[in-house]
């Protein structure tokens, strides 16, 4: 916890869907809202273009774009990041990124995993919110994040596919 208000971070979490090829809405985004820390989903390297082109701002950057798929990390830092890499916890298929920064005197240590969606096709099989959780019960103190993330509402995916995402 930060002895005072003056030791706090803004962070901003974005998904930026990796078929997504402007960047120019979340780049207004980032210089109206001034985070400290933007940490990027689903990347793409027209992405990591538009992340480049903010370095005068945030000049300590860790950038895993890929190109077509949804595997993409990113994180952008107006702070030095500490231990910046590129993980894989159960999946090899699904990287994660972590990453320090010092606050307070301490650091703190943050991940960015970016799991199977619940409606992602897992082994022939259409996964729900709970056994996303149970998927990455690895990470126990997460996994009931995973399993309340997810709207509570049905949605249209970037395909027009209407899905329902309550477990």
């Amino acid at each position: 916890k930060p002895a005072s208000a003056s030791e706090t971070l803004k962070i901003m979490q974005v998904n930026v869907l990796f078929i997504n090829k402007d960047p120019a809405l979340l780049k207004a985004l980032i210089e109206k809202e001034q985070p400290d820390i933007v940490v990027s989903a689903e990347t793409p390297p027209v992405f990591a273009d538009m992340f480049e082109t903010l370095k005068g701002d945030y000049p300590w950057q860790d950038i895993h774009a890929q190109k077509g798929n949804p595997r993409g990390l990113g994180v952008i830092s107006k702070t030095k990041l500490g231990n910046p890499a590129r993980i894989h916890f159960d999946h090899k298929g699904v990287p994660s990124q972590t990453f320090t920064v010092a606050l307070g005197g301490q650091d703190i240590t943050f991940v960015s995993i970016h799991p199977f969606t619940p409606t992602e096709n897992i082994a022939g099989q259409i996964v729900k919110p709970r056994q996303c959780a149970r998927r990455f019960r690895h990470l126990s103190q997460l996994a009931d994040v995973f399993a309340h993330a997810f709207p509570a509402h049905p949605h249209r995916s970037c395909t027009g596919q209407r899905h329902d995402c309550r477990a």
